[in-house]
């Protein structure tokens, strides 16, 4: 690689994403399935993007495949330099569901990756209007999605236009019914409908005790994480 800005990994899935700053014409994001990060060979100085950049360095001669980047894009003025970001995995907004989110520090352009199955392609958007030297992305314990930038020292929520979910997400230690377990201490009601997100994911060595009864209708999702402790000591009643 030449320059990683921002790496980390889907908390979901486990894959592993990078921001890679570019030399002279491309900036880049990379990614890679778990499974197969070991040894990965993105490809500098050989390749910028998916251009050569010099054949001279050692292209060949044994080295593993090159891994080419899912989204490469060109450094134009102010375009200069991809910021490595965070798989959007919480459950408010639809739009974001599943997708990669970066951004370039001095265009303020956002880019949303994912890949199409149906095509086989990965796939990008852009935001353009957005704010300038974004230096870093993160997600709270709901998984939402908050970016801060370095010339105002700013903190920004990261939202999306389109359907906005209603969510409820477990996030702490024992009972379903305490406020303090949930994510902005708002217990979900008795019966949950209208497209409503309940959602189980216990911080670290958490356990979720449903203590109370519990209705989940048929328009809305009931979604334990991978991963999380859930007991159910009381009646749940999922109705399909």
């Amino acid at each position: 690689m030449r320059n990683l800005f921002r790496w980390g990994f889907d908390r979901i899935k486990g894959d592993f994403w990078i921001g890679d700053v570019g030399q002279e014409n491309f900036e880049e994001f990379n990614y890679r399935p778990m499974h197969t990060v070991a040894g990965a060979n993105f490809g500098w100085r050989c390749y910028e993007g998916k251009n050569v950049f010099n054949a001279s360095v050692g292209c060949g001669g044994g080295l593993p495949a090159f891994v080419f980047p899912v989204s490469p894009y060109m450094t134009q003025n102010p375009a200069a330099s991809a910021v490595g970001g965070v798989v959007y995995r919480g459950y408010t907004y639809e739009a974001m569901k599943g997708y990669y989110i970066g951004a370039d520090y001095y265009s303020g352009i956002f880019y949303k990756i994912k890949y199409d199955s149906l095509a086989m392609v990965w796939t990008t958007a852009q935001q353009t209007l957005s704010p300038t030297a974004i230096a870093d992305f993160g997600e709270n314990e709901a998984g939402e999605l908050f970016a801060v930038a370095l010339n105002a020292g700013t903190l920004y929520r990261v939202t999306a236009a389109g359907q906005v979910n209603t969510t409820y997400v477990f996030t702490g230690n024992g009972a379903w019914s305490l406020a303090t377990n949930w994510a902005g201490g708002v217990v979900p009601p008795a019966t949950v409908s209208g497209s409503a997100y309940v959602v189980v994911k216990p911080r670290k060595g958490g356990i979720c005790n449903l203590d109370v009864m519990q209705t989940i209708l048929l328009d809305s999702y009931f979604v334990v994480e991978p991963g999380a402790q859930f007991n159910i000591n009381s009646n749940l009643n999922l109705i399909k």
